[in-house]
């Protein structure tokens, strides 16, 4: 099973319409697709990310041919479905129930000549295959890129989650600190931080 992402831009003014015609389209797709699941659609601004696993490579030109068809006109591919470089992987043990995960989705936008800077930080905290033995409360966490965008996409377990210690929080302040030299954000995961007010990422649909 491979994780794959794509991004979409909207390049009209009628947002809502297109989320409209998203949602109107997945039960089509879902049947139509032979080996993909854990499909999301997650929306901000006029941009759509989405995630989905597959074990078949003939899913990807079937997902791109429902979206250029039921879109067209309204929406262009930043990254075509399985098109998308992946920038970060920490997998972990996620859980095959996603009733009992919550999902953090986020979107930045890179400034300009920072890619392969992003990718070098990345690279230094990507833990190794078989580092991870135990279940987490943050698994399948990848970091896809398409053009100067960052998409994230991640399981938050609600079983293990907890409330940060002062030393996380204090970690945490350090690398978003240094990563806002090199991004802006386009959702509000670090609002509190930076002391900027951004859209919080929107579930359009999903199947299993």
């Amino acid at each position: 099973m491979e994780r794959k992402a794509f991004l979409l831009k909207i390049n009209c003014s009628t947002v809502h319409k297109v989320l409209d015609s998203i949602k109107e389209i997945i039960p089509g797709l879902s049947g139509a697709l032979k080996a993909t699941e854990n499909f999301s659609v997650w929306n901000v601004e006029d941009l759509i990310f989405a995630y989905y696993e597959t074990a078949s490579n003939e899913d990807d030109n079937i997902i791109k041919s429902f979206f250029e068809k039921e879109l067209s006109g309204s929406a262009f591919f930043i990254a075509s479905p399985g098109n998308m470089r992946l920038m970060y992987s920490a997998i972990g043990i996620p859980r095959e129930d996603k009733n009992k995960v919550r999902h953090r989705v986020f979107l930045t936008k890179l400034k300009a000549g920072c890619l392969e800077e992003y990718k070098q930080r990345h690279d230094a905290i990507t833990p190794k295959e078989g580092d991870k033995t135990e279940r987490n409360h943050t698994n399948n966490f990848t970091i896809w890129n398409a053009g100067d965008h960052i998409c994230g996409y991640a399981e938050i377990d609600m079983e293990y989650i907890h409330s940060p210690t002062d030393k996380e929080k204090e970690e945490e302040y350090k690398w978003e600190t240094k990563m806002l030299e090199i991004m802006d954000w386009l959702t509000d995961d670090v609002d509190h931080i930076s002391k900027e007010k951004h859209d919080k990422i929107k579930l359009v649909a999903s199947f299993p």
